[in-house]
């Protein structure tokens, strides 16, 4: 039995651990409160150490020649309209998306931007609206793979 090389692995992480506190309603009510700000730190620095460790775990694991990609966070609170929430969040997950980035090139791996790909755009990209989920529609899920594309031409 011949041996499956793989060709591509991508890796999108941390999303979820953050974001289920920016939708809890402590921090809808008070993004900017203590205690919101106590559970996003402590989702933050458990994200950094999970990802640095899942890294470390893959890199070695990974053939020569696999292409390798970690995609950033995008926000799916960010609908475009401009409420504080929105930039509250962004720059949450930005900071978030600062450390993927320089892990992701601590291991070199290459980086799909997915977060400017979909700002703005959480209305129609996600069911954010229709069923409060941060998973994207068909339609996001088709805009996705342009930041691989995007990573793999730079």
């Amino acid at each position: 039995m011949r041996a499956t090389r793989i060709a591509v692995l991508t890796i999108d992480l941390g999303a979820n651990d953050l974001l289920g506190h920016l939708g809890s309603p402590t921090c809808r009510a008070n993004i900017r409160g203590a205690e919101c700000a106590a559970r996003i730190d402590a989702a933050i620095d458990t994200f950094e150490v999970n990802i640095a460790s899942i890294l470390d775990q893959l890199k070695p694991r990974i053939e020569p020649g696999t292409e390798f990609y970690v995609m950033t966070i995008y926000n799916p609170f960010d609908f475009g309209i401009g409420i504080p929430f929105e930039a509250d969040s962004n720059e949450i997950i930005g900071g978030m998306n600062a450390t993927l980035k320089a892990e992701a090139a601590r291991v070199g791996a290459k980086v799909a931007d997915a977060y400017p790909l979909m700002s703005g755009n959480a209305a129609v990209w996600t069911h954010m609206l229709t069923q409060s989920d941060i998973h994207p529609t068909a339609d996001g899920y088709q805009a996705l793979p342009f930041a691989f594309a995007q990573a793999r031409d730079n």
